[in-house]
C-alpha cells in the first residue's frame, strides 16, 4: 500500500526555486535547476528528481564544492563547436546555456557539438537531448561521473555510471528518448531504496570479497568507504555480458578528452574529500531535416514487439 505523501507540482516548484535562491542561486538559474529536477520526477525517474535536491545540490553549495553562481567561460569556439568551462558552477545551468548555443549553431550549419569541463551534476541527461528534439533536432549527450562502477572481473570502483543518451523526433505525440546509465543501477536509485526502506535487488553491487549485497543503507555507507562497487550493464563477469557494460562505461574518455581535462584523478578526489566533483560532458545536436524525416518513417515502419506464447515440453 502506498504511504508516501503527495504534494502539488506548483507547491514543490515554488518551494525549490525559493530555496535555491536562498542558497545564492540567481532566480533565472534557480528556475532552470528546479525544472530539470522536477522533469525527472515527471518522467518517473525518482533516482534523479527532488530526492537529490538537498544531498546533491544544497549540501554541496553549503560545503563549498558547488558554486551557486555559475561563471561560464568559452575556451574555444568555431561555427559548429564550443568548449566551455563551468568553473564548478551549477551543471544544469551550464548545460542549458550550452544547448541554447548548439541549437542555434545547428540551425545554421546542420550539426553542432560542444563539451563542458569543470562542471557538476547536470540532472537527467534526457533533459538536454529533449531540448534539441523540441527544436526539431536530434540530441545526443553523455557525461563522466565519480568512480563507483567495477570493471569486468574487478571489485574496485574505477568507472562512473556515465550515461549515454539520445532523443529524436517521431510522428507520435512524444519523441523517442533513450536515457540510461551504463551501470545496472545508479547511486540515486540506491538512495531512493534506502529512503523507502527497501532492499537493493541482488546482483547490482559487488563487495570486496566478490559477493553481492542487498542492504541499501549499508551499500551506501560501503560505497562511500570504497568497500563495494556498482556493476556495469550485464552484471558480474562474462557469462551475462558484463564486459559490454564495462565497454560502455569507458565512454567517459570521450567527454574528458574533448573538454581537454583529466578524467579520473579529479573526479576520484571527491569520494575521499570535499574537493570539487569535476565532471565533463558533451552535447551534440543536428537539424538535418532529411535525417529527421527518415528516422520518423523508419520508426513508424518497425513492427511493434508482441509477447509470444512459448509451448513448454515436459
Amino acid at each position: 500500500m502506498e504511504t508516501r505523501p503527495y504534494i502539488s507540482w506548483e507547491l514543490i516548484n515554488n518551494f525549490m526555486i525559493d530555496v535555491f535562491k536562498a542558497y545564492g542561486v540567481p532566480e533565472e538559474d534557480a528556475r532552470i535547476c528546479t525544472d530539470v529536477l522536477l522533469e525527472s520526477d515527471r518522467r518517473g525517474i525518482e533516482s534523479h528528481g527532488c530526492n537529490r535536491f538537498k544531498p546533491i545540490y544544497l549540501d554541496r553549495i553549503k560545503n563549498g564544492t558547488l558554486l551557486p553562481v555559475t561563471k561560464l567561460d568559452i575556451m574555444k569556439e568555431t561555427p559548429t563547436t564550443v568548449v566551455m568551462d563551468a568553473n564548478n558552477g551549477m551543471g544544469m545551468v551550464a548545460s542549458y546555456r550550452m544547448m541554447e548555443m548548439l541549437i542555434e549553431k545547428a540551425k545554421n550549419y546542420g550539426m553542432a557539438g560542444g563539451a563542458i569541463c569543470n562542471s557538476t551534476h547536470y540532472g537527467i541527461a534526457g533533459y538536454w537531448t529533449t531540448m534539441a528534439e523540441k527544436a526539431g533536432m536530434i540530441g545526443i549527450t553523455g557525461t563522466n561521473a565519480r568512480p563507483s562502477v567495477a570493471p569486468t572481473f574487478g571489485i574496485e570502483p574505477m568507472m562512473g555510471t556515465n550515461p549515454f543518451t539520445f532523443t529524436m523526433p517521431t510522428d507520435e505525440e512524444f519523441p523517442f528518448n533513450f536515457d540510461c546509465a551504463t551501470s545496472i543501477v545508479q547511486n540515486g536509485k540506491l538512495e531512493f531504496y534506502e529512503r523507502s526502506g527497501k532492499p537493493t535487488p541482488a546482483g547490482l553491487v559487488v563487495t570486496k570479497d566478490g559477493n553481492t549485497m542487498t542492504d541499501s543503507g549499508q551499500i551506501l555507507r560501503d560505497m562511500r568507504a570504497g568497500k563495494c562497487a556498482l556493476l556495469p550493464l550485464g552484471g558480474l563477469g562474462e557469462e551475462t555480458g558484463g564486459f559490454k557494460g564495462y565497454g560502455f562505461t569507458r565512454r567517459n574518455i570521450w567527454p574528458g578528452k574533448t573538454a581537454k581535462t583529466r578524467v579520473y584523478l579529479w573526479v576520484k578526489l571527491f569520494r575521499r574529500s570535499l574537493s570539487p566533483c569535476v565532471t565533463n560532458m558533451d552535447l551534440i545536436t543536428t537539424s538535418r531535416l532529411r535525417i529527421k524525416e527518415d528516422l520518423k518513417n523508419g520508426l513508424r515502419k518497425r513492427i511493434p514487439a508482441a509477447p509470444q506464447r512459448v509451448e513448454r515440453k515436459n
